[in-house]
């Protein structure tokens, strides 16, 4: 197998290469600054190839997002309280 083979191969499993199902109002993508698994270029090209939904970019790595749980709980909340209050067309309702 070649490198360009695997490259070929291995596209499918790139979540940029497909647009989701869900409406982009109703994607929250997180990302660290720091992560040595997902590099920031990669979770930025997802996030423009997903037509830049609500992102959030935390000042740690990919473990050291346990640090941040206190904002990343309030941040997850506050996006999902406003998605259920605005009444958006694809909005979260509960």
């Amino acid at each position: 197998m070649t490198y360009e083979d695997l490259v070929k191969y291995w596209n499918i499993t790139d979540p940029s290469q497909a647009l989701p199902k869900v409406n982009k109002d109703n994607i929250l993508l997180i990302s660290a600054k720091h992560d040595q698994y997902i590099d920031l270029k990669d979770a930025d090209y997802l996030w423009e190839s997903w037509g830049k939904p609500t992102r959030y970019v935390y000042n740690c790595g990919h473990s050291g997002i346990v640090l941040c749980r206190k904002k990343l709980a309030n941040d997850t909340l506050s996006f999902i309280r406003e998605r259920i209050h605005t009444g958006k067309p694809g909005s979260v309702h509960l």
